[in-house]
């Protein structure tokens, strides 16, 4: 098939190639005057891509009659799009590229396989266009393209066709004429639905049967439930198909297809329709308490009917609600109910849905929580007999059929029997949900514009969420795979490290305008610089002699968590990353946009033989066979050649390499204005640290403080930057911190004076300086050993400081729980919970407080905002879930 393929090329080609020799010929008689041209593309296609742990390996084939010059493969995205130009001019609306290779061909090759493999960073299953693009030695272009799902726990790679369903009316039911059925149709796709067609057929006499309908999706949807109504007109009698088709954004297809048999209505119908009713909604967290919802969620009431000899014209529930309160139980009924013109046969669909902040006052306040609320819920439904409509009912809740007889009283409800039993925990905050892939990496809150500012790691974009509307209010493109995020000193511009690559966006976030922001995007990009650790070790030859060889130790560069400190320098954690490169604190100074290691807080050990470690250098190299070595840098803040000198160490009469280097760069920095370090004790591998970094800075910016997370081995480091003086604590200072306190960090917050710290590990444990605003010296203060042992996320209490002591309602620190809880210790009597707030879902991410709100009610006394898997959670705090100090 191939040598098939290929020889039509090879004659398309000739064709092409002898048209033009014909078209010189006419021009100029017997003279040729332009050689061959090539106008046949390469012909390109995508064998296969799969995923493996993080590596993706895509496999392109690219064939040329003539000869291939390369092939690149591109990854691009789906839901993002950027506009490229042609070299020729022509402009392309592609795919946002994330990551590209090509590879170049020598000599003549006509056909090739090229296999590419590119590292995976979505943690979530994502779908992504493979594009591939072969060119010839002519610069003809062939290209292909294909969509599939990466990252994830999944495999990933190729991917089928979508997955389709028609879920009403039921295969083979009776349907009657001059009645509405309801088509029912359920579809999904890992990649993405472009489309869903519905068809009906197979009744050939008049009158004609509607078409069908058709849905395309503009947004990007991966599941779709629908509901589409067609009439049937009376005379249409016979078998009916009904066929769906789903296509997804590969354009591939997937078919569901059922048959009913369209039938007349039958007189003097006294059958009762059947129901059945499934109540949903809610998560259930514990064993001994009900599903947990918040007051703006739904509980959902999925109601069907089906009548054997006629139509429904009516459905609705009858929901009982209970509420026991301190002063006695309040009860009251609400009715919801759907009216059918023309009515429905085969099988009637309906949801309803019972939002509990809508219900009455009498049984329910979004104040009073948590609170359990008991429903008894009845379904029903008429039926289109005449003259008198039959009712049926049910109270299982579970989904089994029934035809109950109804009770038709000031509110119907089945005959004698109580509906069925429904109980769900009503609890604080209200989650706004994130757009479908979304993964969020942190969280600032924006007091001056009132927002909440969140990094989306997958979309590359900062999402705004404005606090008064509490509602998404567009996006903010940055780097790749934004992390960690920090306002400004002026507090108008957001810092986004980018861990993608090796640098920071700033961005502009516009007046402060509270209720109308107008955030002005990205203004500047600060590129954070390479940095390693070199060490050079005096050896000897098989001469005796004394030999000086350099190696290097390198470190992730890629910015994770950020804060800026009252100096105006930017600290800043870098993500371990692939290859085995720990992570490390560095300083970033945006005057001079100079990057420096801080390595004080690394243990200190006597080496075996001498040597050093130099820290901050642009490079060291041996030289003259390792007898001596060489060490660059530049004057700091000048990126010009000029401002780069190097020293040469050798040994001397009366001092080692190692010796004259030490005083070189001691001389360098003095005045050349070099910032390089030399140690000759420092223990290199504690250096690198191992784990997300978070960082965190008091109100007043004066002190900075890392926590090192998942470590395992050993406990999480806490380390503590003081701007006023630039120095780091050190593995001494912080040993009383792990020492006392062997925890793992998944949490970190410092109140409003840097006086004290809450590090969130299985335990609670609070740290500060010995003295507030003196020496940089940390000390555990505090723990509190009976918080839940797992969970994400810590905060502190806006005005908490070294004053707070005699403010019981400043003295609050909030830490997120696994079980779906935010529990409050005291920060001063550490062993005391002041309350704690249920919530529907766990923080995993991010947990930010500020003051209250000017529109806040005067209960509220701080707002929470917590990442959750489902969104961002808001949960005001009132003064009734803070408990005093017995």
């Amino acid at each position: 098939m191939r040598s098939t393929r290929r020889w039509a090329r090879l004659l398309a080609g000739m064709m092409a190639a002898t048209v033009l020799v014909i078209a010189a010929c006419d021009d100029e008689g017997s003279q040729l005057l332009e050689p061959l041209v090539d106008e046949v593309p390469p012909v390109v296609n995508i064998l296969n891509a799969a995923q493996s742990a993080d590596t993706l390996t895509t496999n392109v084939q690219a064939e040329d009659f003539i000869s291939l010059a390369w092939v690149a493969t591109e990854l691009r995205r789906t839901d993002q799009f950027e506009t490229v130009v042609t070299p020729e001019g022509d402009t392309l609306t592609l795919g946002r590229l994330i990551a590209a290779d090509t590879f170049f061909f020598a000599g003549r090759v006509q056909d090739a396989t090229v296999t590419t493999r590119f590292f995976v960073f979505f943690t979530q299953a994502t779908p992504v266009q493979v594009r591939a693009v072969a060119s010839d030695a002519q610069d003809n272009l062939g290209t292909s393209t294909k969509t599939i799902l990466v990252g994830g726990s999944g495999p990933g790679g190729d991917i089928s066709g979508p997955s389709v369903a028609i879920t009403s009316p039921l295969p083979n039911q009776t349907v009657r004429e001059n009645t509405v059925i309801r088509v029912g149709v359920s579809a999904s796709d890992p990649t993405g639905l472009a489309q869903l067609n519905v068809s009906l057929t197979g009744i050939d006499q008049p009158p004609d049967l509607p078409a069908g309908d058709t849905i395309r999706f503009s947004d990007f949807r991966t599941d779709v439930d629908t509901l589409l109504d067609f009439f049937i007109p009376q005379g249409a009698l016979g078998q009916l198909t009904i066929t769906a088709e789903a296509i997804n954004l590969n354009t591939l297809s997937a078919f569901a297809q059922i048959t009913v048999t369209v039938a007349a209505e039958v007189p003097g119908d006294s059958i009762s329709p059947v129901v059945s009713m499934f109540v949903s909604g809610g998560v259930f967290r514990r064993q001994d308490e009900p599903a947990r919802m918040e007051a703006d969620d739904s509980l959902w009431i999925d109601l069907t009917a089906s009548d054997g000899e006629s139509a429904v014209t009516r459905m609705g529930v009858t929901v009982a609600i209970r509420n026991r309160t301190t002063t006695g139980e309040v009860s009251d009924t609400i009715l919801l109910d759907r009216v059918f013109t023309p009515a429905v046969s085969g099988t009637a669909p309906v949801r309803f849905s019972i939002v509990p902040e809508d219900l009455p006052a009498t049984v329910f306040s979004s104040t009073n929580v948590p609170d359990t609320l008991v429903f008894n819920i009845t379904g029903w439904a008429f039926d289109a007999a005449s003259p008198t409509q039959n009712c049926g009912a049910t109270v299982d809740v579970n989904g089994s059929a029934s035809s109950l007889q109804c009770s038709l009283g000031s509110f119907i409800t089945a005959a004698g029997i109580a509906g069925g039993f429904v109980e769900r925990l009503i609890v604080s905050g209200r989650t706004v949900g994130f757009p479908q892939g979304a993964l969020i990496a942190d969280a600032v809150v924006d007091t001056l514009r009132e927002l909440l500012l969140l990094s989306d790691y997958n979309f590359g974009i900062v999402r705004p969420f404005d606090l008064r509307s509490e509602a998404f209010i567009g996006s903010v493109p940055v780097g790749s795979n934004p992390w960690g995020l920090g306002l400004s000193l002026s507090e108008d511009e957001l810092l986004v490290s980018n861990s993608g690559g090796t640098n920071m966006s700033v961005v502009s976030l516009g007046p402060r305008t509270p209720g109308s922001p107008a955030i002005t995007g990205e203004t500047d990009r600060y590129q954070t610089q390479d940095l390693k650790v070199y060490r050079v070790k005096e050896e000897f030859d098989a001469t005796g002699r004394s030999i000086y060889p350099v190696e290097f130790f390198e470190y992730s560069d890629r910015p994770q968590f950020l804060a800026q400190a009252a100096n105006g320098l930017i600290m800043y954690s870098t993500v371990p990353a692939l290859a085995g490169l720990p992570g490390t604190i560095r300083e970033y100074d945006p005057n001079q946009r100079e990057v420096r290691f801080f390595i004080a807080y690394a243990a200190r050990e006597t080496p075996s033989q001498p040597e050093i470690q130099i820290v901050n250098a642009d490079s060291a190299f041996s030289v003259n066979g390792a007898l001596a070595f060489v060490v660059c840098d530049h004057t700091r803040g000048d990126p010009s050649p000029a401002a780069r000198s190097c020293i040469l160490a050798q040994e001397t009469l009366t001092t080692s390499a190692l010796e004259e280097a030490a005083a070189l760069v001691a001389a360098k920095n003095a005045g050349d204005g070099w910032d390089v370090q030399i140690f000759s004790d420092l223990d290199i591998a504690s250096i690198g640290l191992q784990d997300t970094t978070f960082v965190t800075a008091s109100g007043d910016r004066e002190f900075v403080a890392f926590g090192e997370g998942d470590t395992p081995g050993r406990a999480g480091r806490i380390i503590l930057y003081r701007s006023a003086t630039q120095t780091i604590t050190n593995t001494l200072q912080v040993s009383d911190l792990p020492g006392n306190a062997e925890q793992q960090v998944f949490g970190l917050a410092l109140n409003k004076d840097g006086s004290l710290g809450v590090a969130r590990g299985s335990n609670a444990y609070f740290f500060g300086p010995d003295i507030p605003g003196g020496p940089n010296v940390l000390r555990l203060v505090g723990m509190n050993e009976n918080i839940f042992p797992t969970g994400t996320g810590a905060a502190m209490h806006p005005d908490n400081d070294q004053n707070s002591v005699s403010v019981p309602d400043q003295r609050l620190s909030f830490l997120g729980a696994g079980d779906a809880r935010i529990q409050m210790v005291d920060t001063h009597f550490f062993s005391f919970f002041r309350g704690q707030l249920l919530i529907r879902d766990p923080i995993v991410g991010p947990l930010s407080v500020t003051r209250r709100l000017p529109g806040d009610p005067p209960e509220v006394v701080v707002r929470l905002y917590g990442v959750t898997e489902n969104g961002v959670v808001i949960i005001p705090v009132l003064t009734t879930d803070i408990t005093s100090i017995p």
